[in-house]
């Protein structure tokens, strides 16, 4: 991947609220003229307009690529800020070619994995569910892809055998500012080089439902299982675990010897 010499002087960041304030904290913030939220996550946008506007920032909301109308006045509102730089950091919509390419190229993605490993949404969760004994932060060129692009630099931390997602996503974050501490600069500078993901080894996921998954006692192993529920621990929903034709919710940790029991009482737990 080719390295860039031009500079980024108008930055626009998208995100949510964690994620934007945690960008505003390693930019020049009179870099910053555009603060982009998805449309479908409402309860972001009051709190992202005000971060805009303490910056001196337009806040922008992005619709669904269905939405074509009032995506094309997005797209235009953006021109209309001349940027030449985009960092997109915990965001739940893919952002447009026609965006990429308005900034020729020099759009960045930070994606809570180590890619290619589990692209796509709730990464976090689903390090835990597919049993990966390491996973990190990283931060890529955005291309047309969902986290596909060229790789710019990463940090890895450990899963140890009691996270949850929960204190996984305390351990990523902590190892997170350090990477935008020492990546940033090269973005915002243009000295920054990518090097192309492997997609042999690849692993995509799909969304975790808002109501959890159904787990069948009988159709899942422990390990599974325990994946499975300390993967969607509260805040989340949990996970709803049907054992014997009887089906309850679990949204609290617990460790193995919980699931060996309830499959030696027939489920009464």
């Amino acid at each position: 991947m080719p390295r860039f010499s031009r500079k980024i002087e108008r930055l626009i960041l998208v995100g949510d609220n964690h994620g934007v304030s945690t960008l505003l904290k390693h930019i020049d913030l009179h870099k910053v003229v555009g603060v982009v939220a998805a449309r479908n996550r409402p309860q972001y946008h009051p709190d992202l307009s005000d971060l805009a506007s303490k910056v001196g920032a337009q806040f922008l909301i992005q619709p669904p690529q269905s939405d074509l109308c009032n995506l094309r006045l997005f797209e235009e509102q953006l021109e209309a800020l001349s940027p030449d730089g985009l960092i997109c950091h915990s965001y739940s919509l893919l952002m447009p070619e026609s965006v990429i390419n308005l900034v020729e190229g020099r759009a960045f993605n930070v994606h809570v994995s180590l890619l290619p490993l589990n692209r796509g949404p709730n990464p976090i969760q689903w390090a835990i569910i597919n049993g990966h004994k390491r996973t990190g932060v990283t931060v890529h060129v955005m291309d047309r892809g969902m986290d596909t692009g060229p790789i710019v630099d990463q940090e890895a931390v450990d899963i140890c055998d009691d996270d949850t997602w929960v204190t996984l996503l305390e351990k990523v974050s902590e190892v997170t500012e350090g990477l935008l501490q020492r990546t940033i600069p090269s973005l915002i500078d243009g000295s920054w080089a990518g090097r192309p993901q492997d997609d042999s080894v690849a692993v995509v996921n799909k969304r975790i439902p808002v109501e959890g998954f159904e787990i069948d006692l009988r159709m899942a192993d422990d390990e599974n299982v325990y994946n499975l529920i300390r993967a969607q621990v509260s805040p989340l929903r949990g996970v709803i675990l049907k054992v014997n034709g009887r089906s309850f919710r679990i949204n609290e940790y617990v460790d193995r010897n919980y699931i060996v029991k309830l499959r030696g009482n027939n489920g009464r737990g």
